[in-house]
């Protein structure tokens, strides 16, 4: 078995949805400025599993946009039309 799935985490939980890829992670405000350990942990998670959900957020364009800046520069794809308010968000 693949141990790299069954990893710890301290600041977050995984929860795998499936044997081959995914996982929800829970115990995170995605709304808010997180800290290096917890986007480490996020990072980690989505290395093992492929893809990563968190469900029940609330969050506006701006917050999502901020989330994902935590992570790297956002690309903005021209074939993707943003949103007025947040062109790098798309619906």
């Amino acid at each position: 078995m693949d141990n790299s799935v069954h990893q710890k985490y301290s600041h977050i939980d995984v929860h795998p949805v499936s044997g081959a890829l995914g996982a929800e992670i829970t115990g995170v405000d995605i709304s808010l400025p997180l800290d290096a350990e917890v986007v480490s942990e996020i990072r980690k998670a989505l290395l093992n599993h492929l893809v990563i959900f968190f469900q029940n957020q609330v969050i506006t364009p701006q917050q999502q946009l901020n989330f994902a800046e935590q992570f790297g520069v956002p690309m903005e794809y021209p074939q993707l039309k943003g949103l007025p308010e947040c062109p790098l968000v798309t619906e």
